[in-house]
């Protein structure tokens, strides 16, 4: 990064991260101006396929594909204390709320460091309910669990 960060004051660094939200946005980069992780993982997916998001209000997925298969999109980022071992929680996996998942992994700096398209029914087979907070993990797709049948590795990439 140019700029020494290390000399602006907490406020002037909140004002540049809004300012940088609101131009992401603008560019449609991303859909609201929260964390953008998720919002980046949806975007780069429909980018990918070639389609448009669907309305934040559509319940189940994100994004239907032209043959009609609905996706839903899942994003996680790894930083230096963040270490997450799952994607993000999934409820009312057994009404079918979606086809197809796809989970993306970011690095610190949001390159994309794995994308899995999965089918729902290894997401059923992978994913482990929690009572606790009733919904759905999946764990991140690694090592045996890429190879499973029904799971298939996407090249995206940060643009």
């Amino acid at each position: 990064m140019d700029d020494d960060l290390t000399r602006k004051t907490t406020k002037r660094l909140l004002r540049d991260w809004a300012a940088i939200m609101r131009e992401l946005r603008r560019r449609e980069d991303i859909r609201s101006e929260n964390n953008p992780t998720g919002d980046l993982a949806e975007a780069l997916v429909a980018n990918h396929f070639g389609v448009a998001l669907e309305p934040n209000s559509t319940k189940g997925y994100d994004l239907c594909l032209e043959d009609g298969t609905r996706v839903q999109v899942k994003g996680r980022r790894r930083t230096l204390r963040s270490k997450p071992s799952h994607y993000g929680q999934m409820r009312n996996l057994d009404s079918d709320p979606f086809d197809d998942l796809v989970v993306v992994l970011f690095d610190e700096e949001f390159e994309v460091e794995s994308c899995y398209r999965l089918s729902i029914a290894a997401v059923l087979r992978l994913a482990r309910y929690s009572a606790h907070t009733n919904a759905w993990r999946l764990p991140l797709i690694k090592g045996d669990r890429a190879k499973e049948n029904g799971v298939d590795h996407l090249a995206l990439s940060t643009g």
